[in-house]
């Protein structure tokens, strides 16, 4: 289940702070999103928690990222000769 915060910005109007942990097989999913409405932020975490909740998506979340870095290295490993 998700949680909604609100903090106040620097021009004094608050912000909503989605905020989503969810927990399968022993890994954890989470993931933060900042919203200017609260009604947003509730849509937002209600769609996203259904999309968790597909395995599929789930394990998706969970995988490993790869970045530009990633990549660089691993072709510089593969030809270098």
């Amino acid at each position: 289940m998700g949680t909604i915060i609100s903090r106040p910005r620097k021009d004094g109007k608050p912000s909503y702070l989605a905020h989503i942990a969810k927990q399968a097989g022993g890994k954890v999913v989470r993931e933060n999103r900042t919203f200017r409405d609260h009604k947003t932020a509730k849509a937002w975490l209600r769609q996203r928690e259904t999309e968790l909740d597909n395995p599929k998506a789930f394990r998706a979340a969970t995988q490993q990222v790869r970045t530009l870095g990633d990549a660089i290295g691993r072709y510089l490993d593969e030809h270098r000769g």
